[in-house]
């Protein structure tokens, strides 16, 4: 096998899974390092024009206060006008009228935080109907970068920091101003934010399972087998599982019957329909299925005594493939409803996940230390998003390759094992 050099990225700070709904004292940044808060740019312009940036200081940050909570999140009003708010998953929106005003995650550089980092963020339009919206990123007022969009599919950018110090704000603003130069607000909710982070190497010496071009209707080949997990105990997970957590008592992996050569589909003994393994091909539930690309969990929204599915695509260790491995994995979404949790378990514990609720890809990695033959490592999808459990629009992109690894070749801070995400930064420094 061929060595080849992998780079990861890990977070130290990720506006995504640091959210925190809670009211610290203004400056104070949360348990995971930010605030939110917002910027009244009309009321800012002392005669200057509307969209002068140069405007802004860190000093206009208005962070939101005991009592301005919209849902599960922050705003100026628990519903309705003004529209300015941040959310969940990253979700957040401008305001334009009478007033101006931008939506600002700010994230706090922390005393143990590295001086060099490099940003990586995202800005994507939640709803499609109008010419979207800007993200400007500053620090301490200067900014360093901004994109616009109008699509699902949004823009994303890095940029590299060699000096941070302690103290230092990252602002990440979302303002009305679309692709035509138009400052409406009118259908801007947007995704905006973004992860600081460093580098990892590692050094691979060969694909040993790829989920997607292994996918097969024969279970066992290439060591894949497909099916679900069920049998959750009070019908499925309270809220989603972290690192370290084993799936709960109860649950199992169930592999689909049949496969290439049994038949045609009968949801009995044979679930293959030549291309997918699928638990129901009528429109209704269970809707359950995997294909080479992705698939659908089920979830127990539907009533009829639907039960919650997190569809798997199963590897089993072979003899010949043991020891150290790196998990690739990834997960999107064909459209920005519901939202879904790809789970990687080994032998049952979660060690790695990440989460999707729109078209950008969210990506991650785990290292796994001294796979032993016979060991499962899943690629689970669930329906699992926050404290949202439905799996309306759940329809998911996901999959995995597992590459074996020359360990006495990877550098610090490898570690036993070190969960990165693009998306979920894990493995990190928190403030305690």
């Amino acid at each position: 096998m061929n060595a080849d050099i992998i780079e990861k990225f890990v977070p130290f700070a990720d506006s995504n899974t640091d959210f925190l709904q809670s009211f610290p004292a203004p400056g104070t940044p949360d348990a995971n390092g930010w605030n939110y808060g917002y910027y009244n740019h009309t009321a800012d312009l002392n005669g200057g024009t509307l969209g002068d940036i140069s405007l802004y200081e860190a000093g206009d940050f208005v962070q939101f206060t005991d009592g301005q909570s919209r849902g599960a999140g922050f705003g100026l009003a628990a519903s309705g006008d003004p529209w300015v708010n941040i959310g969940t998953g990253n979700a957040g929106h401008p305001e334009s009228n009478p007033d101006e005003i931008w939506a600002i995650r700010r994230y706090t550089v922390g005393a143990e935080d590295p001086t060099e980092a490099r940003l990586n963020w995202s800005l994507a339009a939640q709803n499609l109907n109008q010419t979207g919206t800007t993200m400007h990123i500053f620090r301490n007022g200067v900014l360093v970068d901004q994109g616009t969009t109008s699509t699902a599919a949004g823009v994303q950018g890095s940029y590299d920091f060699t000096d941070l110090a302690p103290g230092d704000v990252i602002d990440f603003a979302l303002t009305p101003e679309g692709t035509d130069g138009a400052r409406g607000d009118g259908a801007d909710g947007s995704f905006f934010g973004g992860a600081l982070g460093t580098a990892v190497t590692f050094e691979t010496i060969g694909i040993v399972a790829d989920s997607r071009t292994e996918f097969s209707g024969i279970q066992g080949a290439n060591d894949w087998s497909h099916g679900f997990y069920a049998g959750f105990d009070n019908a499925g997970p309270d809220s989603v599982l972290n690192v370290g957590d084993f799936i709960p008592s109860g649950a199992s992996f169930q592999a689909y019957l049949g496969g290439e050569g049994a038949g045609d589909w009968d949801g009995v003994s044979q679930f293959w329909t030549g291309s997918t393994w699928d638990s129901n091909t009528a429109a209704a539930q269970p809707w359950t299925f995997v294909d080479a690309n992705g698939g659908h969990p089920n979830g127990t929204n539907q009533g009829d005594g639907s039960i919650e599915h997190w569809v798997t695509k199963r590897w089993t260790v072979p003899a010949g493939e043991t020891g150290d491995l790196l998990v690739e994995f990834d997960l999107s979404k064909s459209n920005n409803a519901g939202g879904t949790t790809l789970f990687v378990l080994h032998n049952g514990e979660v060690v790695g996940k990440v989460s999707a609720n729109n078209s950008s890809l969210q990506e991650g990695f785990v290292q796994i230390d001294g796979a032993a033959a016979g060991d499962t490592i899943d690629i689970a999808l669930s329906p699992l998003y926050g404290t949202d459990t439905a799996d309306g629009s759940d329809a998911s992109q996901f999959g995995a390759t597992i590459h074996a690894l020359n360990t006495n070749a990877i550098p610090e801070p490898a570690t036993s094992l070190l969960v990165v995400m693009a998306s979920l930064g894990l493995l990190r420094r928190r403030r305690r």
